[in-house]
């Protein structure tokens, strides 16, 4: 019984390769494909290398892998050509048998060299000739319509005889070849002539013959199509079944679409470096679905008009990818957009446009990858899990659009996100990146810079390896922004003294919004080395009026959270349930600051964990620090550094402990304050001086709870549960609050 139970086993993993049968793998998308014993070849999607070159392998015995080029998959691709991607396939060369077997020339072209086929030419009955097929995979998408499996092509499969009856039935099945329209007029190049009757027996010879005749839809059968001479002006459905490659010499586009409603696909559109454009089109509602754009001189795809679909593309542009010169509504969706030195992905010059761009993949160099003209204005923008690996200046660069969302992007590269409105009271301009992932090794200005626009930054990993500031919301004039930046990772680790996570440190502009900074983890270059030269500023919240700091983790920095204003117009900041650790808070220049509820914890650097500073001759004044944990083991530094005399505070019902027994400093005043001396000046006297034996450097909440708090009400109720996670490089955080009980404890936890 145990010898026949392996067996079974055995055979559900595999399938002997004898009798022409094919190796099978548990857990493939992939069913077996009919006929084996007739194949040449079999290639499932399986992906090896030989000798440095990557391969689709032939699961059969006759091993005529196909060789790919310009291998550009995703790291964690498993099996099958992926829809997002500028490589092609190639058949093995000097091969007889299939030079014999071959439809139409599609994998050799006519003096037996093997084409160079794209993932676009592969329809799944190649020419409908019924010999040469391929399967397709669909696009999965999760509950946040999120990507979770790219569409691909997983299995080609060539037979030697042509299948007809309950055969070609079974294939088609299988291989879900579209039923083809019966009133459909069909195009050759190489066999075709004008004259014929344009059916699949009888095909004309140009595709201009073609969408002349009364149908809906053209076939084109695999050739070369000669695009040269006038523009190419199409009115009809048009799909390529094989590989057909539009080529053009000199006009300023290959071909334009002159009615509505219609859609081209599946082209090869080569300009051969001499004609401006692919695609241009001037009418409403057209689609241009799984078409290879390149060798154009400036423009891949140009619209001047609405309603326009471009998806499943692949799309090479010299100076612009897409140029939007105008449009109402524009979907690009499934592309991969391939840059050089200084292109433009997707430029706008029109106002009023609603973009909406997802799932595409950006490979290459761009200047910006997203341009928006800044005299642009109410161009409505959404970016959803769009993805790739590129160089570029700008990632996204706006003028007055407004409603950009981005969101589930994956994006790595050395660009900026730029988004400007107008300092001119204008409000309804609004931000959203949500839920991506961006790494950066910009080395110049910001990673992220919101400026005149309302914005929302929220669930985002933010990896920084560059100079460049991540993240920067600002505004010239108080216009009654609102800013929310929530439930981040945002990871600095460069080296160079003066990184922020947030904010500028060396800003022009005063950033006058309202602020609410929340539930973020941030990580500066001390967090990821001790050693690191010192990093000044963690995060930088200047000239704002009634900004929320609340329920974050911030370390990694000299100076983790800085406050800074020169004028009693800027106060209100509640700075509440928080974790700073190795380093100073600053208060600095600005009023009626409230630091409630907070754990300072500093171990490895010397400085205190909170100081008040005047800035440019304006003190802090009426600063609120109650309820909080004071802990500083350094050797020689206190709690509190109070920069003057002159600036005024209220201090109690909070826990200090500093091992040489230092409490406080007072510039000017006293200096090295135990708690007695510091108590004397009126500071502190429901406080307690004692170690609160934190329960470790990550879990930073006391082993006893201290119920000394005083009860202050909303906001400052609702604190940190110990079941808060903080997330990695490659979770975000996930933040649980617990209300306070009726006597309040003290620190950031509420336990």
């Amino acid at each position: 019984m145990k010898k026949l139970i392996i067996l079974l086993l055995i055979c559900l993993v595999s399938i002997n390769v004898e009798a022409g049968k094919i190796h099978m793998r548990i857990g493939d998308q992939n069913s077996i494909a009919p006929y084996q014993y007739d194949m040449p070849f079999l290639l499932d999607g399986t992906i090896i290398q030989i000798g440095g070159n990557y391969y689709f392998k032939d699961r059969t015995k006759n091993n005529r892998h196909f060789l790919i080029t310009g291998y550009d998959f995703p790291t964690d691709w498993t099996y099958g050509l992926p829809y997002k991607s500028a490589a092609t396939i190639s058949a093995p060369a000097n091969d007889f048998e299939l030079w014999a077997y071959d439809v139409d020339s599609f994998l050799y072209d006519g003096n037996h060299t093997p084409r160079q086929i794209p993932v676009i030419s592969l329809f799944q009955n190649i020419d409908y000739a019924n010999r040469l097929f391929c399967k397709h995979e669909s696009q999965v998408l999760d509950v946040n319509g999120v990507e979770t499996y790219e569409p691909r092509v997983s299995q080609i499969v060539l037979y030697r005889t042509v299948k007809t009856s309950t055969q070609l039935t079974n294939c088609n099945s299988h291989f879900g070849v579209p039923v083809a329209d019966a009133s459909a007029k069909y195009v050759d190049a190489v066999n075709g002539d004008d004259g014929y009757a344009g059916t699949i027996s009888s095909p004309y010879k140009t595709i201009t013959k073609g969408n002349t005749e009364a149908t809906t839809i053209v076939y084109v059968k695999t050739g070369n199509y000669n695009f040269s001479g006038a523009q190419k002006t199409f009115t009809k459905n048009i799909t390529s079944i094989g590989y057909s490659r539009c080529y053009n010499y000199g006009s300023a586009y290959a071909l334009t679409y002159g009615a509505s409603g219609k859609t081209f696909k599946g082209f090869i559109i080569d300009g051969n470096n001499s004609s401006t454009g692919g695609i241009t089109t001037g009418v409403y509602a057209n689609t241009f679905d799984r078409c290879y754009i390149f060798n154009n001189t400036s423009i891949g795809i140009r619209t001047s008009t609405s309603n326009i679909t471009i998806s499943n593309c692949i799309i090479k542009g010299t100076t612009y990818c897409i140029y939007v010169a105008s449009a109402n509504t524009l979907t690009i969706i499934g592309n991969c957009i391939v840059g050089a030195m200084n292109t433009q992905g997707i430029r706008f010059v029109s106002n009023g446009t609603n973009l909406i761009s997802n799932y595409n993949k950006f490979s290459g160099a761009f200047s910006n990858v997203y341009n928006s003209l800044t005299t642009i204005y109410n161009n409505t923008v959404s970016l959803l899990n769009n993805k790739g690996t590129f160089t570029c200046t700008n990632y996204y660069y706006s003028g007055y659009d407004k409603g950009i969302s981005v969101s589930y992007d994956n994006i790595s590269s050395n660009g900026a996100f730029f988004f400007h409105g107008s300092s001119s009271g204008i409000t309804n301009e609004i931000v959203n990146i949500l839920n991506c992932k961006i790494s950066s090794s910009l080395n110049s200005g910001y990673v992220i810079n919101v400026k005149e626009k309302h914005c929302n930054i929220s669930n985002n990993i933010i990896t920084i390896t560059g100079t460049a500031y991540p993240l920067s919301v600002n505004s010239v004039t108080n216009n009654g922004l609102n800013w929310l930046v929530s439930n981040n990772i945002i990871d600095v680790n460069v080296n160079d003294g003066k990184s922020p996570a947030f904010g500028d440190p060396n800003f022009v502009y005063h950033n006058m919004g309202v602020l609410t900074f929340s539930k973020n983890l941030v990580r500066g270059p001390l967090f990821f080395d001790k050693t690191a030269a010192s990093q000044s500023h963690g995060v930088c919240v200047w000239w704002n009026k009634d900004a929320d700091i609340s329920y974050n983790k911030i370390e990694g920095y000299e100076m983790p959270l800085v406050l800074k204003a020169n004028a009693e117009d800027y106060a209100n900041v509640k700075v509440y349930a928080n974790i700073f650790i190795d380093g100073r808070v600053i208060v600095k220049g600005i009023s009626n600051t409230k630091i409630i509820n907070n754990t300072f914890y500093n171990s490895n650097f010397t400085t205190c964990n909170l100081s008040l500073n005047d800035e440019l001759g304006n003190h802090s004044l009426g600063t609120v620090i109650k309820n909080n944990i004071f802990y500083n083991s350094t050797s020689t530094q206190s709690n509190i550094l109070v920069n003057s005399t002159e600036e005024t505070y209220t201090s109690n019902t909070n826990l200090f402990y500093s091992p040489n027994g230092y409490i406080a400093d007072i510039t000017g005043g006293t200096r090295n304050m135990n708690f007695t001396t510091w108590q004397g000046l009126g500071n502190d006297a429901n406080s307690i001086n004692q170690n609160p034996f934190l329960n470790s450097e990550t879990n930073l909440w006391p082993n006893t709870v201290f119920l000394i708090g005083e009860d202050l009400g909303s906001p400052y109720n609702i604190g940190l549960d110990t079941t808060t996670t903080w997330g990695s490089t490659t979770t975000i955080p996930v933040i649980v609050t617990k209300n306070q009980p009726a006597i309040w404890q003290i620190g950031a936890y509420v336990q």
